[in-house]
């Protein structure tokens, strides 16, 4: 270990960000050492970056662990939660800027779709797993499960020179998503609320000027400020019939 004191933080927590803060060796070791969340740790927030003096590894602090695991549960369970599922808000000094960039957003659209099509394959096991005479539960289940498979969800972020060859050399394919963005036309089908198109991933692109009524949950992970995170966070806060809160 060879970064400076200032670089650690304490884990205060093991699985729950509603767990009660604890700096100790215990909720450390359980929080960290577990098997299912060192591998978490090591698969999903563990980058590597080029400095000046070298490449560095960077890991996640234990509230960014459980605020991104929190938020794709909360997208797993739309419907559970009546579409409450919040605001993902990262803080200065968090560590975005190792983020933010057109991999991450391919890298997250990769990681929800694969959350999603699991979701789909346990209401399908929940739905085998009732009597056949339930059928309001069954209808119900049925109608989640069509609603799951027929969202889709894109990338939209800017383009630039040599970016497949730069995806390509991160281990990404992105050239189905650019062919996508070039060939269908993405803003207005996500401005159209029956429109199956339901989840993007954006990267520079849709954040000022863009207006979507029936848009209803936005996660942030850029550092922002003043007049341009007001209008950001606004995407989520027009006026729609029957909305009660975004």
């Amino acid at each position: 270990m060879t970064a400076g004191w200032e670089h650690f933080a304490e884990w205060k927590r093991v699985s729950r960000e509603e767990e009660p803060p604890r700096v100790s060796l215990e909720t450390m070791l359980r929080g960290v050492c577990e098997p299912a969340r060192l591998l978490d740790l090591v698969e999903n927030f563990t980058p590597f970056q080029e400095t000046s003096e070298g490449l560095i590894k960077l890991i996640g602090k234990n509230h960014q662990v459980l605020g991104v695991n929190n938020a794709l549960e909360a997208a797993a369970d739309t419907r559970g939660r009546q579409g409450r599922l919040g605001v993902f808000w990262h803080t200065q000094g968090s560590g975005k800027s190792v983020s933010i960039d057109k991999a991450t957003a391919v890298r997250m659209h990769d990681k929800v779709g694969a959350c999603w099509k699991r979701r789909i394959e346990e209401l399908r096991a929940e739905r085998s797993a009732l009597p056949g005479d339930d059928c309001e539960t069954i209808a119900e289940i049925d109608d989640r499960i069509a609603w799951r498979e027929e969202t889709d969800m894109a990338v939209v972020v800017s383009s630039s020179q040599n970016e497949i060859a730069e995806m390509k050399a991160k281990g990404l394919d992105f050239r189905r998503h650019r062919r996508r963005m070039v060939e269908e036309d993405l803003e207005t089908k996500f401005t159209d609320a029956d429109d199956p198109f339901r989840l993007v991933f954006v990267c520079a692109m849709w954040m000022t000027g863009f207006d979507v009524p029936s848009c209803s949950t936005l996660y942030l992970d850029k550092p922002m400020r003043n007049h341009t995170l007001m209008q950001t966070i606004a995407r989520a806060n027009r006026v729609y019939p029957e909305r009660r809160r975004a």
